[in-house]
């Protein structure tokens, strides 16, 4: 089976485009076309939601779930990513947010 590599995003290699009040279009369209070439859009326009911290064992014992620690360190590089691509009047506004989907 192979294994799917991390990638690592950072707003100055990925993102250099700065949010501001004036320049949301281009800033969408780079934001999408960089997720969707390093395939991470699901975070952001797709199907990937949060699964839930704990599960439940055979036992009906609730564990901690093995799938959401790898979804949550992603969707918090990519909100990471999306507010380091911000200008700093429109970070407060962003910072609000729980996820990188609730950041689009």
């Amino acid at each position: 089976m192979a294994t799917k590599q991390t990638v690592h995003i950072t707003a100055a290699t990925h993102l250099p485009t700065k949010l501001t009040s004036h320049n949301y279009p281009v800033w969408r369209k780079q934001v999408e076309s960089t997720l969707i070439s390093l395939e991470l859009e699901d975070f952001i326009i797709g199907s990937s939601n949060q699964p839930p911290q704990t599960i439940n064992d055979k036992e009906g014992k609730p564990i901690p779930n093995p799938e959401y620690p790898p979804w949550y360190r992603k969707d918090r590089m990519l909100f990471s990513a999306i507010l380091g691509s911000c200008s700093d009047s429109i970070q407060p506004l962003i910072s609000s947010a729980s996820t990188a989907r609730e950041c689009n």
